[in-house]
């Protein structure tokens, strides 16, 4: 199975001993309750595409055999990744530094804001902020951050 922003690529085995005559693929989001059917087919592979990125979604397959689907499809639940935040801008001053950048397309849960601090060449500051945003015109975040010290071994050549 492939996995891109807006597609997943699906592949399975044909049951054994069927009378098979073709599979229908069905797709949802985790959250919503109407499936999107794509055409029958007698392969035994399927594009899903026109996803929305950062989504989560159940892909089933069932096999038709006389115009009667399978009982139990084959499910799996797929997270299409996020699309990358770009242009992201800084705006620094003596006590700040704000970032600023353009919203992505599909869906966010969260923005997760990693650097680093050089304290000296064997001790770094690793600084984590985890950023829960509210977006309509324009984004509200509300951050947690934390910070972990990190000691690097020296080591002595002999």
């Amino acid at each position: 199975m492939g996995t891109s922003n807006t597609s997943v690529s699906l592949a399975w085995q044909p049951p054994i001993n069927s009378l098979s005559t073709h599979y229908v693929v069905r797709y949802r989001t985790i959250e919503g309750s109407e499936w999107t059917e794509l055409n029958p087919t007698n392969q035994t592979v399927a594009v899903v595409e026109q996803l929305e990125a950062g989504e989560r979604y159940i892909i089933q397959v069932r096999s038709v055999s006389h115009d009667v689907e399978s009982f139990s499809p084959q499910e799996v639940e797929q997270i299409i990744p996020p699309n990358p935040v770009r242009g992201i801008e800084h705006h620094l001053d003596s006590q700040n530094i704000t970032f600023e950048w353009p919203r992505p397309e599909g869906r966010i849960d969260y923005y997760t804001i990693l650097w680093w601090n050089d304290l000296t060449p064997d001790e770094k500051v690793l600084n984590v902020c985890v950023c829960v945003c509210v977006c309509v015109c324009v984004c509200v975040c509300v951050c947690v951050c934390v910070r972990v010290h990190i000691l690097l071994p020296s080591y002595t050549l002999m």
